[in-house]
């Protein structure tokens, strides 16, 4: 036990001069040290793809999904696997342990896991101001989440607006998002609804990225030249205003913190991933 003395310690470490009644902690746990806190929509070009899957999924499923809030459409995707600008946390420290030993790579991805194994991991701790800490149906969640359903050039028309503030840009549909400027490339974290059982069990939260959130752009392309090759480089996407702290978590603990997760404390892939489709993956 004695890995989780260590966690816990650098935890109570870390929170020692944080205020719990001005700040929400969240975490997240990563199995390997080197990945960026970027949500999959920012990663290997799938920006363009945003606006084609909301679409694919309302017309697929019309009864669930044609009268939904965009945040609701945007969940589901992301539950499924979808590339979203949602980045998962957790409120349990324990799930987040989980993610950071490679628990669901073990289960679910076993050549991912094998590779990741012998990696360091990371327990990534937020500390969020409680302004910056959104329901799932306030304005601003509904702002960023219904970006996603901007044509890919009106969206690349951000690049510019956000850049210089250059207003000529839109079109006269997106005058809500012009009158919103401080919020368009905001970071925030969403108190998500309790609605399906993953996100009950693993204390499901997740952060909200706006805009072209985490990203550097080459400002000389034009607009063709932007669909095809709009990411530069990765860049930290949170702002200052939410504070991150991290424990390194060795490759060597990762086995032995499973099996002390499952046996004294009720944390395996079955617990927190309880669906029916979760399940088939574990007999598998």
């Amino acid at each position: 036990m004695e890995e989780f003395t260590e966690i816990f310690k650098q935890l109570s470490f870390l929170l020692s001069d944080v205020d719990t009644s001005k700040y929400t902690i969240a975490y997240r746990g990563v199995p390997d040290v080197t990945w960026e806190d970027v949500p999959s929509l920012f990663r290997n070009n799938n920006l363009h793809k945003e606006k084609m899957s909301i679409e694919e999924i309302i017309r697929q499923y019309p009864d669930e999904f044609s009268h939904a809030h965009t945040i609701d459409v945007l969940t589901q995707l992301q539950h499924f696997g979808c590339p979203t600008r949602m980045l998962d946390v957790t409120s349990n420290i324990l799930v987040a342990l989980f993610f950071a030993c490679g628990g669901w790579d073990m289960v679910c991805n076993k050549e991912s896991y094998k590779s990741k194994s012998n990696k360091d991991g990371e327990l990534r701790v937020y500390m969020v101001k409680n302004e910056d800490v959104k329901s799932i149906d306030s304005e601003t969640v509904t702002l960023l989440s219904n970006i996603a359903r901007l044509k890919d050039e009106d969206k690349f028309g951000l690049l510019p607006w956000l850049c210089e503030k250059d207003l000529g840009v839109w079109q006269s549909d997106e005058d809500q998002i012009k009158q919103n400027a401080e919020d368009v490339n905001s970071v925030v974290l969403v108190k998500t609804k309790l609605n399906n059982p993953r996100i009950r069990a693993q204390y499901g939260s997740f952060f909200l990225f706006g805009g072209l959130s985490g990203l550097e752009y080459y400002h000389s392309m034009n607009e063709m030249e932007l669909r095809g090759k709009i990411v530069k480089k990765h860049v930290i996407p949170f702002p200052s205003r939410i504070n991150r702290k991290t424990i390194y978590i060795p490759s060597h603990w990762k086995e032995h913190i499973l099996e002390l997760l499952d046996k004294y404390m009720g944390i395996r892939f079955s617990t927190i991933c309880p669906e029916k489709q979760d399940f088939i993956k574990t007999i598998m």
